[in-house]
């Protein structure tokens, strides 16, 4: 009877397959592999509605696509200013600054610099600023002594024309 047994025990292992390395570790090396595909996708970092200015001379302004048969509509100078719409990965979708919408290379602009403020927002931000330090307190009775050692027990500092001598 314990005969019995061990074929059993030996038929049902007969129909498994072998574990490899690779049938071990395959569910992992695919999980693996999704993760870094999807690292791999570029985000939309650029929201819609940000400055951008021209960064190039001459910069193809299409207003249907870089496809279209008859090439760019017209070029923008360098310094334009436009308004995104939408961020694609080679191209954005742009307004210029007097309505026009069209498409550009991402290589022909580049992020617009900062407007100065207003004369009001200047002012406002003046109004809130505090003192880099607070005023010195006002000690009655207290003289400063420019002749009395820095350190006590320590030598003075040099006076005039001396120059410092390097530790040894």
């Amino acid at each position: 009877m314990a005969s019995g047994v061990e074929q059993r025990r030996n038929f049902s292992g007969a129909f498994r397959l072998p574990r490899t390395a690779l049938a071990k570790w395959g569910a992992y090396l695919v999980a693996l592999a999704c993760c870094a595909a999807l690292t791999g996708c570029e985000t939309n970092s650029v929201p819609s509605g940000a400055r951008y200015v021209v960064a190039v001379p001459n910069a193809a302004f299409f207003k249907y696509g870089p496809a279209q048969t008859f090439g760019p509509d017209f070029v923008l100078n360098p310094d334009a200013e436009v308004t995104i719409i939408q961020h694609s990965k080679g191209l954005s979708h742009v307004r210029t600054s007097d309505g026009t919408g069209g498409y550009m290379y991402n290589d022909d602009i580049k992020p617009a610099p900062p407007k100065p403020p207003t004369p009001e927002e200047s002012a406002s931000a003046r109004h809130n600023l505090r003192p880099l330090f607070p005023q010195k307190p006002d000690l009655p009775g207290v003289q400063p002594n420019f002749n009395a050692p820095l350190f006590e027990g320590g030598a003075p500092l040099p006076r005039g024309g001396e120059s410092l001598k390097p530790l040894q």
